[in-house]
């Protein structure tokens, strides 16, 4: 009689649980933590609400007068973003034009740079003679201290364009409208969406200094009453609600960002790999030729075939790198990465490994 061997029993690890992500509530945990380091300080302190009031104080305050800020709070937020979106389209339209020409660029830019070191509180009262006491003189001071910073990201973007950039879309037969459509512009919007996080702050500010000067609304208006009757906690109560609505702002500029230069953005998986580093180290025009191909994918669809002075431009530049990344595209414009992937295999076929790498 044989034993028969008893059935192999698989014990199954336990999945291990993901730890608790506390990332995203960092920001509320925080403001917590400084709610109640204030409230305890002041409290510890005794220092009078007149001179340094509590949270606690100022909550009452929010609650007690919420008819009033609630209707400032709204005159603030529609000045505001009256003169940002007026900054937007005057700044994003003469950045281009500075970007657009060095003699342009070096013409108007020490100017601008002059009239943005004029402290905007000096203009206010210029402002009033023109146009009086209300609206107005706050949405052109929000939009004359929002204005700068977007004009000079979106003309450094275009600036910074490589010469051998635009040597290779020469080559392809690009014209100078060309460039500055496929190229020029893709490549300033990063920039152009990352000022308008600092903009939309500044815009703030520029609104309230003109509503504390010369206005008749706003939260700016109200704290200065305010502070004139020595009711500090509703002046604290106007300085909160103006950070709530700074920080409400602030993140869609950044969801807007994140939505459309999202691609400009390094991913979460390439981010302090072995891979970003050997881009950074060892070819750091790479990823600038493999953005040129991605930009132009829409326009080298028009294309039968690339010049062969086009191949010499790319390989030209290509050849000076020992180590040769072959990228697959992906998207709409996966033409354009396809060719410049292509390039590349060719290229490291007809060089190889250099040094014994």
């Amino acid at each position: 009689m044989t034993d028969t061997p008893a059935p192999a029993v698989t014990v199954s690890k336990p999945i291990a649980k993901k730890p608790f992500n506390w990332l995203p509530w960092m920001p509320w945990i925080y403001t917590v933590a400084l709610f109640v380091i204030w409230e305890i300080g002041v409290r510890l302190s005794g220092l009078p609400h007149t001179v340094f009031p509590a949270p606690t104080r100022i909550f009452e305050a929010i609650v007690q007068y919420w008819p009033a800020i609630q209707r400032h709070s709204i005159q603030t937020l529609y000045t505001t973003t009256l003169g940002f979106i007026l900054a937007v389209v005057g700044g994003l339209a003469l950045g281009l034009l500075i970007g657009w020409s060095r003699t342009i660029y070096a013409g108007l830019y020490p100017i601008m740079v002059g009239f943005n070191a004029i402290p905007k509180v000096a203009l206010v009262p210029i402002l009033v003679i023109w146009f009086g006491i209300g609206t107005v003189p706050a949405v052109l001071t929000a939009f004359l201290i929002a204005f700068f910073p977007i004009v000079v990201n979106v003309a450094t973007g275009l600036a910074t364009i490589e010469p051998e950039t635009e040597d290779v879309l020469r080559a392809l037969g690009a014209k100078k409208m060309d460039i500055m459509l496929k190229v020029g512009i893709p490549r300033s919007m990063p920039y152009f969406f990352g000022s308008l996080k600092v903009a939309i702050t500044l815009a703030f500010v520029g609104s309230v200094i003109s509503e504390t000067v010369a206005a008749n609304s706003g939260l700016g208006f109200m704290m200065s009453s305010a502070q004139s009757q020595f009711n500090v906690p509703l002046v604290f109560a106007g300085l909160v609600m103006l950070a709530v609505e700074g920080i409400i702002m602030y993140a869609l500029m950044a969801w807007i960002e994140k939505r459309t230069t999202g691609w400009a953005h390094r991913s979460t998986t390439m981010a302090g790999g072995g891979l970003s580093r050997h881009l950074d180290n060892h070819v750091p025009r790479l990823g600038l030729l493999l953005d040129v191909a991605v930009r132009l994918g829409d326009g080298l669809e028009r294309h039968d075939a690339v010049d062969d002075a086009a191949k010499f431009a790319l390989c030209h530049h290509l050849a000076q790198h020992k180590h040769v990344l072959c990228l697959v595209g992906q998207g709409p414009q996966a033409r354009g990465c396809q060719l410049a992937a292509s390039a590349l295999c060719v290229l490291a076929a007809y060089h190889g490994p250099q040094d014994g790498k």
